[in-house]
């Protein structure tokens, strides 16, 4: 790290007065620390690049208490350079976690409508539920080839059918293409017990 005291005769001679340095004023600013303002860098440099200073970057002043002079120093290139290394890696870091967040599902993608008699509040209920199980999945188990929306569709749908919704069936949540004929949908729901007291239906009868 390049350190220099300039006697104030020494600056004049180059063409620096002490108050350009300090930034315009004339008030001697003892015990504090400035940057080298960027005005005067030019009629600096023949003092401080010899010295080891390099004025593309910042530089630092004080005024010692008692002397008619200015000291110069500035950060070694390791030290100003290591604050943006490590910017440089967490900007990296944050890239990485960023894109691993955004492969992860949102929500299904397929179509599930509520199962015969149930409320509006009752499917939200066991959708949230399900959709919390599917992502539960994903967390447990790893999916090889198979993408990962495709994975939470199939754990949310089972997980929406064991609870008594209808599962549209063909290519739910995914739109015909422009021009095309609308894919045929069936919709598979729980098949209703018979009502209490019904015969059973006649054998059939031997073919012949």
């Amino acid at each position: 790290m390049p350190v220099a005291r300039i006697p104030f005769w020494r600056l004049r001679a180059h063409g620096v007065v002490e108050e350009a340095v300090r930034g315009g004023t004339r008030r001697r600013l003892v015990g504090r620390d400035w940057t080298l303002p960027e005005a005067v860098h030019e009629r600096v440099r023949g003092l401080l690049e010899p010295l080891g200073f390099d004025l593309g970057r910042p530089v630092s002043v004080r005024e010692p208490e008692g002397e008619d002079a200015l000291e110069f120093s500035q950060d070694s290139r390791e030290e100003y350079a290591g604050p943006m290394k490590s910017i440089g890696v967490l900007l990296v870091i944050g890239a990485v976690v960023t894109a691993g967040c955004a492969s992860a599902p949102t929500g299904p993608s397929v179509m599930v409508l509520p199962g015969s008699g149930k409320s509006m509040e009752q499917f939200q209920t066991e959708d949230a539920r399900c959709r919390q199980s599917a992502a539960g999945e994903l967390a447990r188990e790893k999916g090889g080839q198979v993408p990962v929306q495709m994975r939470y569709d199939m754990a949310y749908m089972q997980c929406m059918y064991a609870q008594g919704n209808q599962i549209p069936m063909g290519r739910p949540g995914y739109s015909s293409p422009a021009g095309s004929a609308p894919a045929t949908t069936t919709t598979i729901s729980p098949r209703p017990a018979p009502p209490a007291g019904t015969p059973p239906p006649p054998p059939a009868s031997p073919s012949r």
